[in-house]
C-alpha cells in the first residue's frame, strides 16, 4: 500500500471559502473507501493556466490506499470541488499499520 497526498482547495474559483460541511462530504467518501485520512496544515500553491497565474491556499490530505482507489478519490475531489485539475502524488511506497 502507498501513502498519497492530494491538494484540496480551500476556496472556490470566486475566492469564497468552502464550508467545513463541504469538506466533510468529501472526507466521508475517503473514510468509506480507505478507513481514514490525515489533513495537513494549509499551504499556498501557484499554477498557470492559459497564461494566467493562480495563487491559492490548499489543504494537503494524506491517504493510504492503492493507485486505483487514489485515482477514484482524486476524480471525486475534482468533481466535488469543481476544479479543472487536482494534483496528487505518492509520499511513500511502503505504508504499514500495526
Amino acid at each position: 500500500m502507498k501513502l498519497y497526498e492530494i491538494l484540496i482547495p480551500v476556496t472556490n474559483n470566486d475566492k469564497r471559502a468552502f464550508s467545513r460541511v463541504h469538506h466533510k462530504v468529501w472526507e466521508k467518501v475517503v473514510r468509506e473507501s480507505t478507513g481514514g485520512l490525515s489533513v495537513c496544515p494549509t499551504i499556498e500553491g501557484q499554477w498557470v493556466n492559459k497564461g494566467t497565474v493562480y495563487v491559492e491556499r490548499m489543504r494537503p490530505v494524506r491517504i493510504a490506499c492503492n493507485a486505483r482507489v487514489m485515482r477514484r478519490l482524486a476524480e471525486a475531489a475534482k468533481r466535488h470541488y469543481h476544479q479543472l485539475s487536482v494534483m496528487y502524488y505518492p509520499v511513500s511506497a511502503d505504508v504499514r499499520f500495526i
